[in-house]
C-alpha cells in the first residue's frame, strides 16, 4: 500500500463499507468503490482496479447470500442456472478487459440505471409481491440469456451489476424485491469469482488493500443485509433510490469520460482518470482528497439514517371494513374499536392504516392489495362481511401475510388448505351458532321451520350449516328463500313463507338489511317464531325492527350480555372490559358484538407478536410468517367472544363457551338460562 497516504487508504475504507451496504440491499456497490479506487490508485491498470474491487465485493457479496438463504426461501430454479452461466461468461467478460476499452460500456451505465429506476418509480406496486411467472424450461431458458449477459457484464466492467440484476429479477421473473436481492447475491457471488479467477493468476490484484476494502465491505454488507431481511421489500425498493439519485452525477461525470486522447502522464484518459491523476494534475491530489473525505461524510450520514430507520421499526396493522353500505351498521363498531386498539405491543409501536370498503367485494380486495403492496402492513384484519372476506384470501395468501376476518362462515377457514394457511377469525363459526339455534328449537317443540336468507356466501354458509343439522334432529325445512342485501322488498318471498304455515321462521342475515323479511313477515300477520343469526347483533338492528323484533331469539357472543352472566363464566371479565372502553367512549348502549370482533383481533396479535418479535422483525417475511405461526400457537386465551384454542387445522379454536341465547325483550337483549 505504499503511496496512499492515510487519508486515502481511510476514504477507500469507508467507500468499501458503504458499498457493501449498498450492496447487500440493492447491489451496484461497485459503483462506489470503483470510482473511489481510480481517484486513489490513478497509476493502476483498469484490470488491476477490478481485480481488486472484486476481491473486495465477493467476500461481501458471499456475506450477503449467506444471511439472505438462511432467511429467505431462495428461488434455486432460476438462481442456479442464472449463476451458472453468469460463471463462465464472467471469466471471459474479465479476459475480453485487457484486449477491449472499458469505455465503450461506460455510456450505457446511466441510462440504463436511470430507466431501470424510472420504470420502478412508475410502477408502484413494481416489486411488491412476489409472483414467479415462469416455470420449467422457459424459467431455465431465461435464466441462462440472464445470467450468460450478466456475467459477461460483471466480468468486464462491473459497476451496477447488481442493480441490473435485481431490476430484471423483479421484471422478467416476478419476483419481489427482498428475492430479488437475495437471488441477485448468489449470481454476483458467481460472476466475482469467476472474474477473480482470470484476474489474481494474472497479477491483476492488490493484497493489502483488498483484504482491507474487503474487511469494511463485508461489515457493510452484514448491516445491508440485516436491514433488507428486517424490513422487506419495501425498504430494498426504496434503498433503491435512494442509492440512485446521489450516484447519477457520479456516474455521469465519471463513465461518460471518452477521450481517448494521452494526457502529460503519456496514458490515455480512461488509464490517466485526466483531471484527478496525480501526474498530469497535481494540484487536484488534494481535490481529490477532500472529495473523499466529503463523500465520506455523506456515507456515513446515509449509514446512520438507515441505522436509525432499523432502531424505529413499526409493525403495520392494515384493516378494512365496511363502515358503508349495507353493513355499516357493522362496520362502524369495528373502526370505533380501531381506535381504542393498544398502540404498542411488547415495545414496539402499532400503526393501523384503516379502510373503508363500503362493503364492496371488489373494493376489499383492491384495499387489500393497496394495504400490502403500499403501506407494507404485516397482518390485514377484516373484511367485516364473508363475501369480502373470502375474496380477500387469494391476496393475502399470495403475499404471504396473514389475515384475521371478521367476518362469520366458516368457509373462511375451512377447510384448511394452502391459502387458509394464512387467514384466521374472530366471529363464532355459523355451525357453531346453527347449533345453538337447532337445540333451542328442538327444546320448543318447533317442527317445521322456513329459511330466508341473503343472496350470498353468508346466505348460503347458514343454509348449509342448517339445513344439515336440523335435517339430524327431525326439524323439516319447508321453505329456502334468497333476498339481497340492498332489497326493499321481500313480498315474493314472505308469501310463500305464509303459505307453508311453518311453525318457525330462521333469517339467515346480518345488520339492519336482516330486519326486512322479519317486518314484512310480522306485518302479514305470521304468528310463529323467530330466529336470526349473530350477524343482527348490534343497536342498529333494534332501532330499524323495533317492536317487529320483540320475543326474537338468536345466538351471540357472550359480550352482548356481558353483564348478565353468571360470576363463574370465565369470559365475563374480558367481556366487560371490552364493554367498558367502548362505552366510555361511545356512550352507554352503545357497545356490540361486531366492534368486538375487532378488539378479539388485537388480543390474538398481543399475544402472537412477543414471539414474533424474536424471530424478525417487522416489515419482512420473516415477521410475517412468524407472526402467522404465533396466531396458529394461540392457546387458552380469553377474549370479548370466547377462549381461543388453535390448531394448524382450526383457525378460530372456539368452543361451546363462545355462544349464549339471547331474545330481544323490551327493544333490548336478554340472556336465555
Amino acid at each position: 500500500m505504499a503511496g496512499v497516504d492515510s487519508p486515502t487508504m481511510a476514504g477507500l475504507a469507508i467507500a468499501a463499507l458503504f458499498a457493501g451496504f449498498i450492496d447487500a440491499v440493492v447491489g451496484g456497490g461497485g459503483l462506489i468503490q470503483i470510482p473511489a479506487l481510480f481517484n486513489a490508485l490513478p497509476r493502476e491498470l483498469p484490470a488491476t482496479i477490478f481485480g481488486t474491487n472484486k476481491f473486495s465485493s465477493v467476500l461481501g457479496t458471499s456475506n450477503a447470500a449467506w444471511r439472505y438463504a438462511r432467511r429467505v426461501q431462495m428461488p434455486w430454479r432460476t438462481t442456479l442456472p442464472a449463476a451458472v452461466a453468469a460463471f463462465s461468461c464472467s471469466y471471459v467478460g474479465a479476459m475480453a478487459v485487457v484486449w477491449l476499452p472499458p469505455a465503450m460500456l461506460r455510456p450505457l451505465i446511466l441510462v440504463m440505471l436511470i430507466a431501470a429506476a424510472a420504470y420502478t418509480f412508475w410502477r408502484r406496486d413494481f416489486g411488491a409481491i412476489h409472483r414467479p411467472q415462469h416455470q420449467g424450461r422457459r424459467e431455465f431458458a431465461y435464466a441462462l440469456i440472464l445470467g450468460g449477459a450478466i456475467g459477461f457484464y460483471d466480468g468486464f466492467f462491473g459497476p451496477g451489476t447488481g442493480s441490473f440484476l435485481i431490476f430484471l429479477f423483479v421484471r422478467f421473473f416476478g419476483f419481489d424485491f427482498l428475492h430479488a436481492s437475495a437471488a441477485a447475491k448468489v449470481v454476483n457471488v458467481a460472476t466475482n469469482l469467476a472474474a477473480l479467477a482470470f484476474f489474481i493468476p494474472h497479477g491483476h490484484f492488490l493484497p493489502m488493500l483488498a483484504l482491507l476494502m474487503a474487511t469494511c465491505n463485508v461489515l457493510g454488507s452484514f448491516l445491508g443485509a440485516h436491514l433488507a431481511l428486517r424490513h422487506g421489500s419495501g425498504f430494498v425498493r426504496k434503498t433503491f433510490f435512494v442509492r440512485g439519485e446521489p450516484l447519477y452525477p457520479q456516474i455521469r461525470a465519471r463513465y461518460l469520460r471518452l477521450d481517448l486522447s494521452r494526457g502529460s502522464c503519456g496514458r490515455t484518459m480512461p488509464v490517466c482518470c485526466g483531471p484527478v491523476c496525480s501526474l498530469c494534475a497535481p494540484e487536484n491530489r488534494v481535490g481529490g482528497t477532500m472529495k473523499i473525505k466529503a463523500s465520506t461524510a455523506g456515507l456515513v450520514a446515509l449509514l446512520a439514517a438507515a441505522f436509525a430507520a432499523n432502531v424505529q421499526a413499526d409493525i403495520n396493522v392494515g384493516v378494512t371494513l365496511s363502515a358503508t353500505g349495507p353493513a355499516a351498521s357493522l362496520g362502524i363498531p369495528e373502526k370505533n374499536t380501531v381506535a381504542l386498539l393498544p398502540t404498542t405491543i411488547a415495545g414496539q409501536k402499532v400503526n393501523y392504516i384503516v379502510l373503508d370498503d363500503a362493503s364492496d367485494t371488489t373494493t376489499a380486495v383492491k384495499n387489500t392489495r393497496k394495504l400490502i403492496a403500499e403501506n407494507k402492513v404485516d397482518v390485514i384484519i377484516g373484511s367485516t362481511i364473508t363475501p369480502n372476506s373470502l375474496a380477500m384470501i387469494d391476496v393475502v395468501a399470495e403475499a404471504g401475510t396473514p389475515m384475521i376476518a371478521m367476518a362469520a362462515s366458516a368457509r373462511i377457514i375451512e377447510p384448511m388448505d394452502a391459502k387458509r394457511y394464512w387467514v384466521f377469525k374472530t366471529p363464532q363459526n355459523d355451525a357453531q351458532m346453527a347449533t345453538a339455534i337447532v337445540e333451542h328449537m328442538t327444546n320448543n317443540n318447533v317442527r317445521t321451520v322456513a329459511y330466508i336468507g341473503f343472496a350470498d356466501a353468508y346466505g348460503e354458509g347458514w343454509w348449509n350449516e342448517f339445513s344439515k343439522i336440523a335435517e339430524v334432529r327431525k326439524i323439516q325445512i319447508v321453505a329456502n328463500e334468497r333476498f339481497n342485501r340492498a332489497d326493499t322488498s321481500v313480498t315474493g318471498q314472505v308469501l310463500k313463507i305464509l303459505a307453508t304455515k311453518a311453525d318457525a321462521v330462521l333469517i339467515g342475515g346480518a345488520g339492519t338489511p336482516a330486519a326486512l323479511p322479519q317486518k314484512s313477515l310480522k306485518e302479514k300477520g305470521y304468528k310463529g317464531i323467530m330466529y336470526q343469526t349473530h350477524g343482527v347483533a348490534n343497536a342498529d338492528f333494534l332501532r330499524v325492527c323495533a317492536k317487529d323484533c320483540e320475543g326474537t331469539f338468536l345466538p351471540a357472543g357472550p359480550v352482548l350480555v356481558a353483564a348478565q352472566l353468571p360470576d363463574a363464566n370465565p369470559i365475563k371479565k374480558a367481556a366487560l372490559e371490552y364493554v367498558g372502553k367502548y362505552e366510555a367512549a361511545y356512550g352507554k348502549g352503545s357497545v356490540s358484538t361486531f366492534g368486538a370482533h375487532a378488539w378479539d383481533a388485537s388480543k390474538l396479535l398481543a399475544n402472537a407478536v412477543p414471539e414474533a418479535l424474536k424471530k424478525a422483525q417487522p416489515g419482512t417475511p420473516e415477521f410475517r410468517q412468524a407472526l402467522r405461526d404465533g396466531l396458529e400457537k394461540t392457546r387458552n386465551l380469553t377474549a370479548a367472544h370466547g377462549v381461543f384454542n388453535m390448531s394448524p387445522q382450526d383457525h378460530l379454536g372456539f368452543d361451546q363457551r363462545a355462544r349464549v341465547m339471547v331474545k330481544v325483550e323490551g327493544g333490548s337483549w336478554k340472556l336465555v338460562q
